[in-house]
């Protein structure tokens, strides 16, 4: 849509957006990339299957962070394991 803002890209993240409007998750064990989109009181949860172009996207208000957090890592878990995938992060 003409005047939508949008990421470039997913993946990798790039550090020229506004952390106060879209930052990476951190501090989990999955094998992918986790974001949150700010807008007001809405929060965005998404992440980004590489070589898939498949995005998961969930949502929730600012009250409910953690929980939300919570949920989002919960759903890529399930997403994975019904994909026959590992979601967890490789120790190299």
């Amino acid at each position: 849509m003409p005047g939508t803002n949008r990421p470039k890209s997913l993946a990798p993240f790039d550090p020229s957006y506004p952390k106060a409007k879209f930052r990476p998750i951190e501090g989990h064990n999955l094998n992918c990339k986790v974001y949150e989109a700010k807008k007001g009181i809405i929060r965005v949860y998404l992440f980004h299957q590489e070589n898939t172009g498949r995005i998961i996207v969930t949502g929730g208000k600012k009250g409910n962070q953690k929980k939300d957090i919570k949920s989002i890592i919960k759903t890529i878990q399930d997403y994975y394991n019904e994909q026959g995938e590992s979601y967890e992060r490789k120790n190299n």
